[in-house]
């Protein structure tokens, strides 16, 4: 009777672990969730920006015949285009996953 209530109550008390480790591990995921959304909306904002102000450059080039500067801005923008967004994810993840490493934004 005696070993059955000690394993009762360890086996309890090892669920008790089971179920904080659980919620301290979602919640990182939920918080590592919000962080990968608010880096990804910076990056295509950042994106969005710099094209929106090189296409204005290249309409003004246009406007004022400067070829140069508008051969320029049409090069900044496939310089931006091809090169893919998401190109530093797997370091973001990396560094999501490790405890050790301070994510700066």
């Amino acid at each position: 009777r005696r070993d059955y209530k000690k394993t009762k109550e360890e086996e309890a008390t090892k669920r008790l672990a089971i179920e904080k480790a659980t919620e301290i591990h979602l919640e990182k995921i939920k918080s590592s969730k919000e962080m990968v959304e608010n880096i990804s909306k910076a990056i295509f904002n950042e994106r969005k920006n710099v094209i929106d102000k090189s296409f204005d450059v290249l309409e003004r080039a246009l406007d004022e015949d400067k070829d140069s500067v508008a051969i320029e801005a049409m090069n900044g923008i496939s310089n931006i285009v091809k090169e893919s967004p998401l190109k530093d994810f797997d370091s973001i993840s990396n560094a999501l996953q490790n405890d050790d490493i301070d994510l700066i934004l």
